[in-house]
């Protein structure tokens, strides 16, 4: 039984991806091995799934893989005419008989690819090569081949000919010099039918129905299915059939290019394979290829798919005829044309998604069930009433967070699941070949929660605040914003900010949600802001806030903090040589005040009588004496505090006196100054 486990949205598939683990020195891919999915759902031995090396290989990891993968076997080039004769004098059996205890050992049939092809000898391919002298070596050739090799044990395969037209329906011939592809076989002749038929392939399948009654026969081409070259082939069977030659199936090479798997291309594919069974005919892809040329266009899984959409059709058609598929590239690390990354394997050994496809496409028979358990990821808990999807099917987990689909056909399937307050898993992909049980780790879904923290009073964004929500905290912005990321529930928050008054409030969250919360001020900083007539900054101004007090700096500014609001503050501002100003506020709000000091039109405040001048006191603040110094004669002084209560009296009856005031506690004062004839004045000062 398969096992997937899914960790919020990490999908781990177990048997379709490309994770491995170490045995021996190899990656082994996950599911089973290529040759037990054949023999255990294709049992009746209808299909062949085999790969290409050479006997170089065979002790090398290229070797290992296509033994541990592959119970069917074509030997890249050893059995060929260019390897076994490379001149009329010499014989060199060694590479081809390398595979034959290895097969026995490996249990693998073995099909002889080619010995009649372009691959031959240099001396064949010689320009001077007569009819007759390439007749005598094939005959030569092609006779001891089938007689040493027909009846052995595990071989039941035999590619007679190779590559014998072109895409275009012209037969392949030579070409001038010996390093270009070519098939001089061509030069032995034509045969006199409406397609003038070379000889050479009458002659090699004459050889090969005489002396390999034991192997099955094949027509090895490589033109695509829907070409001229490939109705050429097909005629060229009949051809044979029509001459009493045994033809037993057709091959086609199937080097493709990633892409090449359109609907046109697999319905030719289709027809081909429809044609061999409508004449009792095997069909072997016998050099499956799927090129990458651009590898910044194109991609390993759209390779994969090319192979799979392939193979898939084979196997469509497996109940009428015998097929076979023979990948000529199992890694990338060796092998033919590697820059274009067709193999299966990767340059380390690790499989690839073409493997995948491969092992998918085999598995894909029969009806399995698919059981999907659900999980909360931090608690464990079975979660119940989650909607999954399994392709276009939807069920719900029960109470046990289980749900069944049954039965499921093989294949491909996309996975989605859904709960109220929990993050979806959405567009998880595995394959199904056998009974499946799918884990799904599900976290609890998160919010956007943002609050916004605004002035009861002037409804202003508050800046700095401290929010705690839970056991997260965090502070407000510039803009009077702070956000959490929370999960469903409900949450009791906090707001804290000198000055304010401490808030608390409570909130079920199920969405991203925007809450305003209006915080009470408790206190406040009252600004006061000096300038003189000339718009210039007055340095070392008192400011007199009830019983507090500051002195400007430089900047003409000051600052009383923690002023408590929803009061009436008196406050008087002087400064030596400008007039006073006195005033009240009612605070509700943090405050600015902005003042210009004028200077007097006299030394002296502001005089009822414009005859009484020249009047002074000092200093303001005093300490233990306050100097009255006047023009004229002083006929009385009053001391007032600030709620108009006469504290002091003095008739000095002199133009300036010395006024005690060691006995006034320290505060702000008024002095009222009186002359014969009703004359005074009213002047504010400090007592340190």
């Amino acid at each position: 039984m398969g096992k997937i486990k899914i960790a919020g949205s990490l999908l781990v598939v177990l048997f379709a991806t490309s994770l491995w683990v170490q045995a021996q020195s190899l990656p082994i891919p996950e599911g089973r091995r290529l040759r037990e999915i054949v023999a255990d759902k294709y049992p009746d031995g209808k299909l062949l799934i085999g790969a290409t090396t050479g006997s170089w290989g065979l002790n090398e990891p290229i070797g290992e893989i296509m033994d541990r993968e592959f119970s069917y076997v074509t030997p890249e080039n050893d059995f060929k005419q260019a390897v076994v004769r490379a001149n009329p004098n010499s014989w060199n059996w060694s590479r081809a008989d390398a595979w034959l205890q290895h097969i026995i050992d490996n249990d693998q049939v073995l099909r002889i690819h080619g010995p009649i092809s372009p691959q031959c000898s240099n001396w064949a391919l010689d320009d001077s090569r007569t009819a007759e002298e390439l007749s005598h070596e094939l005959d030569t050739f092609m006779t001891a081949l089938c007689m040493r090799y027909n009846g052995v044990e595990g071989i039941k395969y035999l590619d007679v000919v190779n590559e014998i037209a072109l895409d275009n329906g012209q037969w392949f011939g030579p070409r001038p010099g010996t390093d270009v592809w070519e098939n001089p076989w061509f030069i032995i002749g034509q045969d006199d039918d409406p397609n003038q038929t070379p000889l050479y392939v009458r002659q090699a399948f004459a050889i090969a129905n005489e002396h390999a009654p034991d192997l099955k026969l094949i027509l090895n081409n490589h033109c695509h299915p829907g070409s001229a070259g490939m109705e050429k082939v097909k005629e060229t069977i009949l051809y044979l059939r029509d001459r009493g030659y045994r033809v037993d199936g057709l091959g086609w090479q199937a080097h493709v290019e990633t892409g090449w798997a359109t609907e046109a291309n697999l319905q030719h594919l289709r027809d081909v394979i429809d044609w061999c069974q409508s004449r009792n005919l095997e069909f072997h892809v016998t050099e499956a290829s799927a090129w990458i040329m651009n590898q910044e266009t194109q991609t390993l899984e759209e390779q994969a798919y090319t192979y799979k959409a392939i193979l898939d059709v084979l196997l469509e058609k497996l109940d009428s005829l015998t097929i076979g598929w023979n990948t000529w590239h199992i890694t990338d690390a060796s092998g033919w044309q590697t820059e274009l990354i067709p193999s299966l394997f990767d340059d380390q050994y690790l499989p690839k998604p073409a493997y995948y496809a491969v092992q998918l496409a085999l598995e894909s028979k029969g009806e399995y069930s698919v059981s999907v358990k659900v999980k909360h990821v931090g608690t464990g808990e079975d979660l119940e009433g989650c909607e999954i999807t399994l392709n276009d099917e939807t069920k719900y987990t029960d109470a046990t967070g289980d749900v069944t689909f049954e039965p499921m056909a093989a294949g491909y399937y996309e996975l989605e699941v859904k709960k109220e307050f929990m993050k979806s898993v959405l567009n998880e992909h595995f394959n199904v070949y056998s009974d499946t049980v799918i884990t799904i780790l599900m976290d609890s879904a998160k919010y956007k929660v943002s609050y916004r923290l605004v002035d009861s009073y002037s409804m202003a964004d508050i800046p700095f605040v401290k929010v705690t929500i839970g056991s997260k905290v965090g502070t407000t912005d510039a803009n009077g914003t702070v956000n959490f990321f929370l999960t469903a529930g409900t949450y009791s928050s906090t707001f804290n900010k000198s000055n304010y008054k401490p808030c608390q409030s409570e909130h079920h969250i199920t969405s991203d949600t925007l809450l305003t919360t209006v915080l009470e001020m408790t206190h406040a900083t009252i600004r006061f802001w000096i300038k003189d007539d000339g718009d210039i900054p007055v340095n070392g101004a008192l400011v007199l806030l009830d019983n507090d007090s500051l002195y400007t700096n430089a900047l003409g500014l000051c600052k009383f903090e923690f002023v408590r609001i929803d009061s009436s503050y008196v406050y008087n501002v002087s400064a030596e040589h400008y007039n006073s100003i006195l005033d009240v506020l009612t605070l509700k709000t943090d405050t600015t005040i902005y003042l210009q000091l004028t200077k007097p039109v006299s030394n002296f405040g502001i005089i009822s009588d414009p005859s009484v001048n020249d009047t002074f006191i000092y200093p303001n603040p005093a300490n233990d004496h306050l100097y009255v110094r006047s023009g004229t004669d002083i006929d009385h002084i009053n001391i007032y505090n600030t709620a108009g209560i006469s504290v002091n009296q003095y008739q000095p009856r002199a133009s300036s006196c010395q006024i005690d005031i060691s006995d006034l506690p320290g505060g702000y004062y008024w002095i009222k100054i009186g002359w014969q004839g009703a004359s005074q004045i009213i002047q504010p000062f400090i007592v340190h």
